[in-house]
C-alpha cells in the first residue's frame, strides 16, 4: 500500500489545490442488487442493477477502474441484459424462482500496456438471492357506500398471493381504518379513498395495492332479470346502486351494498310477500350489489315491485320499479305419465313422422297486460 497526491498549479505554478491518492490491497467484494441494496430477495422479470464493491482491510471502498479484471458469473436463473468491461457492474433481470447464485472473484489488473498483473491471493465475493413472485392483491378495489350517521362497521379481508407467503400490512390514512397481522381492515371513518397494501415481511418493496372507495350513493338501477317466476320459488331482483369515484368523478357501482336501508313495496301484497333481503358478503348477480327477495304465492298472479332508497344527507330518494309475474310448474299432459312414473315421459317417433305434444302450466300472457311483458325466443 502507498498514499500520493497529485496536485493542481496555475500557470504561475502555484499549487491551487492537492488531492490525495492512497493505493490500498483489495480484502473483500459485496455484491448487491439495486434499486433496493439492503434487500436479497428479487422479484421474476424486474430488471436489477448488479454493483460489485471492493474494499480493503479498513473498509475503505476502492475505485471500480475500467482496467480491474473481475469475473462475474450469474446462475441460471438469470438473463444478462448488459455488463461493464470490468465486470463489476451488471444488468439483470431473474426468470424464475428459486435461489439465483452470482459469484464475483478479482483475479488481476491490466496496466496501460495491456499486461495484465495477477492479484494474490484472488479477492472472491458470493451473494445467494432470494427470487419470488410478484405479491398479488385480491380485490384491487373495494367500492362501498358510506353513511355519516350510521357509520357502518365495515370489515374487509383479502387475499394475497406469490412473494414468501408471510405477509406484511399497512393502510393509509391510518385515522380512516386499522389493520390487523392477517391483513384485516376495519373501517372507522369516511367518506374517502384508502390504499392496503401487501407485501413481504422481509422485502416490503414486493408488493401490491388494493383501493378501498367511501362514497355516497348517487343512483340506483335494477338491472335486467328474470320477470317471470314458478309459484312458490323465491323471486330475486338484483339491485345495482352507484356512487361519483372521488379522483375520477365516473360512476362506479358499489361492491356489496347490503348495508344500505332499501325500501321494497308490492302493489299486490295479497299474493306476493317481501322476505329477507341480500346480506353483506353473499353472492349477487353480476352488475348488481345487494338482491331483493319476494315470494310469489299465487299463480298467475303480477305484481309492480318498487325498490327505493333515501339518501340521509340531502333527503334525496333513488327510486326504479319492475314488474314480477308468477305461473304454475310446467307439466306433461299428453302424452302422460305410465302409471305412477315419477320419470318424464318418453316418446319415440319413426323417422319423418310427428306427434302433438300438450303441456299444462308454464309462463301465460299477465292477467290484464297481455302485452306487458314478452321475451323473444328462437
Amino acid at each position: 500500500d502507498d498514499e500520493t497526491s497529485i496536485l493542481v498549479k496555475d500557470l504561475e505554478g502555484n499549487i491551487l489545490k492537492g488531492v490525495p491518492i492512497r493505493t490500498a490491497s483489495p480484502h473483500r467484494m459485496e455484491i448487491k442488487s439495486h434499486p433496493y441494496p439492503e434487500s436479497k430477495q428479487l422479484i421474476v422479470n424486474q430488471e436489477y442493477d448488479i454493483n460489485i464493491t471492493i474494499f480493503d482491510k479498513e473498509d475503505h471502498k476502492i475505485y471500480p477502474s475500467e482496467n480491474i479484471l473481475t469475473k462475474t458469473t450469474f446462475g441460471k436463473q438469470f438473463d444478462i441484459i448488459e455488463i461493464s468491461m470490468n465486470g463489476l457492474w451488471a444488468k439483470v433481470r431473474p426468470t424464475m424462482v428459486g435461489i439465483g447464485k452470482i459469484k464475483a472473484s478479482l483475479r488481476s489488473t491490466l496496466t496501460p500496456d495491456d499486461d495484465e498483473t495477477e492479484i494474490t491471493p484472488h479477492i472472491k465475493g458470493v451473494t445467494d438471492f432470494e427470487i419470488y413472485e410478484s405479491v398479488l392483491v385480491n380485490p384491487r378495489q373495494t367500492v362501498l357506500p358510506w353513511d355519516a350517521a350510521t357509520k357502518p362497521d365495515y370489515q374487509l379481508s383479502y387475499k394475497v398471493t406469490g412473494g414468501g407467503k408471510v405477509y406484511g400490512y399497512k393502510v393509509e390514512p391510518d385515522n380512516m381504518a386499522t389493520i390487523d397481522n392477517e391483513g384485516k381492515v376495519k373501517i372507522m371513518n369516511g367518506p374517502g379513498l384508502l390504499t392496503v397494501t401487501a407485501g413481504m415481511t422481509q422485502s416490503m418493496h414486493n408488493n401490491h395495492t388494493s383501493k378501498i372507495v367511501l362514497i355516497s350513493p348517487t343512483e340506483l338501477e335494477l338491472p335486467e332479470s328474470n320477470s317471470e317466476w314458478m309459484v312458490g320459488h323465491q323471486i330475486s331482483i338484483p339491485v345495482a346502486v352507484y356512487g361519483l369515484h372521488p379522483e375520477t368523478k365516473e360512476k362506479v357501482m358499489f361492491s356489496d351494498c347490503s348495508d344500505l336501508k332499501i325500501d321494497v313495496a308490492l302493489s299486490n301484497s295479497k299474493d306476493f310477500t317481501i322476505e329477507e333481503p341480500g346480506r353483506r358478503g353473499e353472492h349477487h348477480a353480476r352488475d348488481s350489489c345487494t338482491t331483493i327477495h319476494i315470494k310469489g304465492n299465487t299463480a298467475g298472479a303480477t305484481t309492480k315491485v318498487t325498490v327505493s332508497y333515501t339518501i340521509p344527507a340531502t333527503k334525496k330518494e333513488l327510486k326504479m320499479f319492475r314488474h314480477i309475474a308468477t305461473y304454475e310448474q310446467l307439466e306433461p299432459v299428453h302424452p302422460s305419465t305410465a302409471g305412477n312414473s315419477q320419470s318424464a315421459p318418453q316418446l319415440v317417433l319413426p323417422v319423418g313422422s310427428s306427434r302433438k305434444v300438450l303441456f299444462k302450466g308454464g309462463p301465460h300472457p299477465w292477467v290484464g297486460k297481455p302485452s306487458f311483458f314478452f321475451t323473444d325466443a328462437e
